[in-house]
C-alpha cells in the first residue's frame, strides 16, 4: 500500500511539474489535489461506516456561524476531511523534501496513476452522494 501511495505522488508531482502553467506553484496545487482526492476517500469510507456499518453518525461538526448553510457545510468538510490529509501528505512527501527522494525511487507512469486515483476518487464520492 505504501508502494501505491508513493507511485500516486511522484506521478501527480511529475505531472503538475511537467505543465508550463504550474512552474512556479506545483507543491502547492500538487498537495491541493491529491489531498482533495483523499479527502473525499475519507469521507466516502466514513459514509459507509457511519451509515450502514454502525448506523450511527459521529464524525460530525456542526457550524452556524454563517448565515450560508453551504458555508458552514464547507468549513465542516475542510476541517473534518480536507485538514487530515493535507497535513499528512505534507509530513510524508514534502518535509525536508522527502520527494526528491520518492522521485528517484518510484517511476513517472506520465500522470496516468494520478489522473485514476483523481478521477476514481470523483467518481466514488458521487456514487456516495446518489446511493449512500
Amino acid at each position: 500500500m505504501k508502494r501505491l501511495y508513493y507511485t500516486v505522488w511522484v506521478d501527480c508531482i511529475k505531472k503538475i511539474q511537467n505543465l508550463p502553467s504550474n512552474k512556479s506553484i506545483w507543491k502547492f496545487v500538487s498537495l491541493l489535489l491529491m489531498s482533495f482526492a483523499m479527502s473525499l476517500d475519507f469521507a466516502f469510507i466514513m459514509a459507509i461506516i457511519q451509515l450502514h456499518i454502525l448506523k450511527h453518525v459521529y464524525y460530525t461538526i456542526n457550524f452556524h456561524i454563517f448565515s450560508i448553510e453551504n458555508l458552514n457545510n464547507f468549513i465542516s468538510y475542510f476541517l473534518l476531511y480536507f485538514l487530515i490529509p493535507v497535513f499528512l501528505n505534507y509530513f510524508l512527501i514534502f518535509k525536508n523534501n522527502r520527494y526528491l527522494i520518492l522521485q528517484k525511487k518510484y517511476d513517472f507512469k506520465n500522470g496516468k496513476w494520478f489522473i485514476l486515483f483523481f478521477y476514481g476518487s470523483l467518481i466514488f464520492s458521487l456514487l456516495s452522494i446518489m446511493f449512500l
